[in-house]
């Protein structure tokens, strides 16, 4: 089974990545809980789906406790043998301001916003 975690900075085109994932097969979810995740991968590897291909997408926006318990699970989860490619997408600011300008949205992480 192939994992890939799809994540990076809000704009920088993760939400994107998720879609031609999605077409190209992948069964996919975003948005998970990192606490939810070695639940989840247990499930998705021993479904009688026969899920071949997964993408999870994570926002990393949650603050330096939540990254380091990501590190932690991830960790974890590779210490029990799975296997998973992490997929970071970034982008200069500018390109970020242009991106959210175009959504007419501000972005997460503006003030006020």
């Amino acid at each position: 089974m192939r994992f890939v975690i799809v994540t990076g900075m809000s704009g920088a085109g993760r939400s994107s990545a998720m879609r031609i994932l999605e077409d190209d097969g992948y069964f996919c979810v975003d948005n998970l809980p990192v606490s939810l995740l070695p639940t989840f991968m247990e499930l998705t590897k021993n479904s009688s789906e026969q899920i071949e291909k997964v993408a999870l997408g994570l926002d990393i926006r949650v603050g330096a406790e939540a990254l380091r318990e990501t590190a932690s699970v991830l960790r974890s989860l590779k210490s029990k043998g799975y296997e998973f490619e992490i997929l970071f997408f970034e982008a200069s600011t500018p390109v970020l301001v242009k991106r959210y300008k175009e959504t007419r949205r501000l972005h997460p992480l503006a003030k006020g916003g």
